[in-house]
């Protein structure tokens, strides 16, 4: 029997991870040590096996979907996925319960990080609080969020803009929003390069990961950032869509609200780059299809009052972290210090690293 439990408690929602791994407690304490203890009520359970399925796990049946990466078959409202081999995962979405058998634990492990995600942010939806895929932070109480595509210098943007001290960490990769323009906290851990790791962490605040698809990561604890994380809900009101520029020279220009828009409906109501695992995301059962729709359209409200109670810009990235990061915070301290954001910005127009030199 497992002889580890790790709870956690994702704004209300009770997540119980019982395994007999101790990487796989380790690890999910690191990750999740913003969100550990107990619910009022655990609405997902999980066993982690480290260790080959037995040979009879999967039944006789006929797969009902297919990818280069797993293989599933429903016997709803259970569901098998096979990963090739490397990993079997029961799930029952009635009973929202899990069994993961895997012998390799980077692999075991990156499937249950996601499964924890996928299934506590569908719930999560169907509340009202949606995530987005981008990078929040606040400054002087004012909630900025960044919407970069995966692999676009997010965590890079976030580690620089940090040491500022006024700036606080919101979400490195999916802060949440509500219908009425509010930004919550969904704080994880920041992915860095090796490299970009400061040279003052201490070794019990880095954990190097081997994820499946992109290689080794190195998480950097939120521990590292004391005092700077953003731990309650904050008002949204600078939006930036970010582009790399060929170029050393980054720029902050006013764009319209159906360009942001058109973004955000990428980041959140389509959700590319959430972990939304399509395997336990989606089921062929016609009222779970139904509720779906629903979730949809709840993201497609809440991003319409994000998109007109928001100031939106492009922010045009070079290749000099240290420019973007001078432009990016004399922006900020012009726009929030003086709160004319909408005005200064009509009147100025293009915002650029040769005017934050001056």
């Amino acid at each position: 029997m497992p002889d580890h439990t790790t709870n956690l408690n994702i704004y209300g929602l009770g997540v119980a991870v019982r395994t007999a791994i101790p990487e796989i407690h380790t690890w999910l304490q690191f990750d999740f040590n913003c969100y550990l203890g107990s619910s009022n009520q655990t609405f997902l359970q999980i066993e982690v096996f480290g260790e080959q399925a037995p040979p009879s796990f999967i039944p006789e049946l006929v797969e009902s979907m297919h990818s280069p990466e797993y293989v599933a078959f429903d016997d709803y409202p259970k569901r098998y996925v096979d990963y090739y081999g490397r990993a079997m995962v029961l799930f029952d979405y009635a009973a929202e319960t899990a069994v993961m058998y895997s012998a390799d634990l980077p692999f075991l492990y990156e499937k249950l990080y996601l499964l924890i995600l996928s299934r506590s942010g569908e719930k999560l939806d169907r509340q009202g609080l949606h995530r987005v895929h981008g990078m929040a932070v606040s400054f002087r109480g004012t909630g900025c969020l960044f919407l970069m595509p995966s692999h676009g210098g997010k965590s890079t943007l976030a580690l620089s803009l940090l040491r500022d001290k006024e700036i606080k960490l919101i979400a490195e990769d999916t802060p949440l929003i509500d219908h009425h323009g509010i930004i919550y906290p969904f704080l994880l851990k920041l992915g860095l390069s090796e490299q970009q790791i400061p040279g003052d962490a201490s070794p019990n605040l880095v954990r190097v990961f081997d994820r499946n698809k992109w290689g080794k990561k190195s998480l950097l604890h939120l521990d590292y950032f004391a005092g700077q994380i953003q731990t309650a809900s904050c008002p949204m009101r600078l939006l930036f869509i970010g582009k790399w520029i060929h170029g050393k020279n980054p720029q902050i220009s006013r764009i319209s609200r159906c360009s942001a828009f058109a973004t955000l409906l990428r980041d959140c109501v389509f959700g590319l780059g959430l972990p939304q695992i399509v395997e336990y995301f989606l089921t062929s059962n016609k009222k779970d299809l139904l509720r779906k729709s629903l979730i949809a359209l709840s993201r497609f409200y809440a991003c319409t009052i994000l998109a007109r109670r928001c100031i939106p810009y492009c922010f045009l990235l070079s290749s000099d972290s240290e420019a973007n990061r001078t432009v990016c915070m004399k922006f900020l301290n012009r726009e929030i210090n003086h709160g004319q954001a909408e005005q200064s910005s009509a009147s100025r127009g293009e915002f650029n690293y040769r005017d934050a030199r001056h």
